[in-house]
């Protein structure tokens, strides 16, 4: 794609999201947007929750299983330090309370599982012991400041990650390239289903994945940002 879009914007004053409107000439439902983060100000997630509402349908992520779950214990462990005032998109965000038609979009427990077990071993283990430990650095350590710091993420951040080595490629592949082809699978499939239903459409995903979504909507069906709003995730004052 021949622009550059911004999903997650790192600067003094914290972390913002920017949610953009997609609309296409060639099919009727447009999409919103919606860059995610794991950990966050309740205020953001509310703003989430209500633009959710005006949506039809929702197309979400989400791993179930064992393994996601301890690997995800790094924000999980620092989200209870209460002096940071921050709280964990699953609690905030309650996707079955939507009314709206729900896609699941992501990779199944036993998909994942068999992603993870094309990593080395050694990786495998250091990948979960690390998980925890660092959630009790996290816990211990950080601040405000320091979880809105260097997290901007814009629509060419998939080609600059493409220069790290090849371990971190590896791990790439298994939480996102591996999870985005199965995204872009289920988006395809809902268009397929409803080109012409003029409808809005809500894509909660971490905002990792917006680049390989929103480049897919934009090179194969036409869609484009019209509109985009800032919201604020962790403010620092």
């Amino acid at each position: 794609y021949l622009f550059n879009v911004q999903f997650l914007e790192s600067s003094y004053v914290g972390l913002r999201s920017a949610f953009h409107e997609l609309e296409s000439d060639v099919a009727k439902p447009k999409f919103l947007v919606l860059p995610m983060v794991h950990i966050g100000d309740k205020s953001f997630y509310d703003e989430v929750s209500r633009r959710l509402d005006d949506c039809q349908t929702i197309i979400y992520e989400g791993v179930p299983g064992f393994r996601t779950r301890l690997l995800t214990q790094a924000y999980r462990i620092t989200a209870k330090k209460k002096s940071l005032n921050l709280t964990l998109q699953r609690d905030a965000v309650r996707i079955n309370d939507q009314e709206a038609r729900k896609v699941h979009a992501d990779v199944t427990s036993e998909g994942f599982a068999a992603n993870w077990r094309g990593l080395p071993w050694l990786q495998q283990i250091g990948l979960t012991i690390l998980a925890p430990l660092y959630g009790v650095w996290s816990y211990m350590f950080s601040t405000r400041e320091s979880l809105a710091k260097g997290r901007s993420t814009d629509s060419l951040s998939n080609s600059k990650a493409l220069r790290k080595d090849d371990s971190a490629i590896a791990v790439r592949d298994v939480f996102l390239t591996k999870r985005d082809e199965f995204i872009v699978f289920q988006i395809d499939k809902y268009l397929d289903a409803h080109k012409n239903v003029g409808e809005t459409v809500a894509i909660l995903f971490g905002a990792g994945h917006m680049p390989a979504i929103v480049s897919h909507l934009s090179e194969k069906h036409g869609y484009s940002s019209k509109k985009a709003e800032w919201i604020s995730a962790i403010t620092v004052s």
